[in-house]
């Protein structure tokens, strides 16, 4: 009871929900209801956005005549969903359901379709606007449904909120059901998110000052991939902090072979891009110190490696001991996976 009192009961069911893998004994962390508290959160926000920015539901509205392929996109992720929570609960996988329905709502809608319709959003394309806010709000209600069998009491409200009080009780709503499935405007559109992934990972690794701007070239660059980054150039530059050029006649140019110095490559599926790293990023520095970082993340994995492989330490130890030095194993070649990947690009510079 207190810490429904302190976090709601919502963040308290989603947590429990998130965390009871069948078999599992659950660590329950005030840190982990904290965050679901926080989910519970981003979804007002989420909703107030797309209030803000006058999104409304329009019980007219069919989703399977969308045009716009960051709307196509959306639905196809949407019920990429929906299929993964049916999954679940068939096989009364409810951790599935939890962490899938988190994803799709935190990650693919919040962070990603909220952050590519904004130059929609404020632009004059009216079509697109009138278009685009009905999805919004038609994704952010297929949202609360799915959510509703773990977290009733906010989704509840928010599904009030949404249809202004004339949608009736949420629990007595009918589930989601697939309008259509577009691979050609998911593929795109997670072309594209890739290369955002990509560039924010280097930019990361390589510890750039976020508000630094970069200029990226092209090298050896896809026809597919031109016309993306031509199409995506507002989305993709803003939320890299990166500026491609030069572009010309909707063509991403390749760069001039000289012009090389002081710079890193990002090869990307089929393309291969030039990052200029001109006064944001001493290579020399960089290099040596993610070589230090390697050194001694390979140290600990050894460290690791000789627990691991004692018997006498599997036999006494307890299972949750071994267990935290496998997570800690995996945890150490994630990182030294990511420190390997930009010394390699170093390398190439």
């Amino acid at each position: 009871l207190a810490i429904i009192q302190k976090y709601g009961t919502d963040a308290l069911r989603f947590t429990l929900t998130a965390l009871a893998a069948q078999g599992r004994d659950i660590k329950l962390a005030e840190s982990r209801i904290e965050g679901y508290r926080n989910f519970a959160t981003k979804l007002w926000n989420a909703a107030r956005y797309a209030e803000m920015n006058g999104c409304k539901l329009d019980p007219k509205f069919n989703p399977a005549k969308v045009k716009l392929t960051i709307n196509r996109w959306i639905g196809t992720a949407l019920w990429d969903a929906v299929g993964q929570i049916e999954i679940g609960f068939g096989d009364f996988s409810f951790n599935h359901v939890a962490n899938t329905a988190y994803q799709f709502a935190w990650g693919t809608f919040c962070d990603w379709y909220l952050e590519l319709i904004k130059p929609i959003l404020i632009g004059n394309d009216e079509n697109a606007k009138i278009e685009t806010r009905a999805m919004t709000a038609w994704v952010l209600g297929q949202i609360v449904h799915l959510l509703h069998p773990i977290m009733p009491f906010v989704t509840e409200e928010l599904w009030y909120h949404l249809t202004d009080g004339k949608g009736g009780l949420l629990i007595a709503s009918k589930w989601p059901e697939n309008p259509f499935y577009d691979g050609d405007a998911f593929g795109e559109i997670n072309w594209v998110i890739g290369l955002v992934e990509e560039i924010r990972s280097l930019r990361s690794d390589l510890k750039v000052h976020p508000a630094a701007m970069l200029m990226a070239h092209g090298q050896q660059i896809s026809s597919d991939a031109s016309n993306f980054i031509v199409k995506y150039l507002e989305q993709i530059e803003r939320l890299t902090r990166v500026k491609f050029s030069p572009i010309i006649e909707g063509k991403v140019l390749p760069l001039i072979p000289n012009n090389v110095s002081n710079s890193v490559q990002i090869i990307y599926l089929d393309s291969t891009f030039i990052l200029n790293l001109m006064g944001s990023v001493d290579l020399g520095k960089e290099r040596a110190r993610l070589k230090k970082e390697s050194e001694s993340v390979r140290a600990e994995l050894d460290k690791i490696a000789l627990k691991l492989g004692n018997p006498q330490f599997i036999a006494k130890a307890k299972p949750k001991a071994i267990d935290e030095q496998r997570e800690r194993e995996a945890q150490g070649r994630a990182a030294l996976a990511r420190l390997d990947a930009a010394l390699a690009r170093l390398g190439s510079a």
